[in-house]
């Protein structure tokens, strides 16, 4: 892991030929912001954990925190309907 570096991997399911694009960020966080990330996913408030991350990484990953969240959001978004 690296301090606030970011890389783009490329994969593929060679069993359905299926691809996908992992995007990989790494973000430091000093320990106080990494627990009040954690506590803010724990309280579902996703938008202002993702915010803490977003102040803590360079410009250019922004997009990929977004990215992230919106996947985030679709997955919490399935397993809310699914119960």
């Amino acid at each position: 892991m690296g301090a606030n570096t970011s890389n783009i991997e490329f994969v593929t399911d060679y069993s359905n030929q299926e691809g996908c694009v992992r995007l990989h960020i790494d973000v430091s966080l000093a320990a106080s912001q990494l627990e009040s990330f954690r506590r803010l996913m724990d309280a579902g408030k996703h938008s202002e954990a993702f915010a803490l991350v977003r102040q803590s990484t360079r410009a250019d990953n922004h997009g990929v925190v977004d990215a992230f969240e919106l996947a985030f959001a679709e997955i919490v978004k399935s397993r809310s309907k699914a119960a």
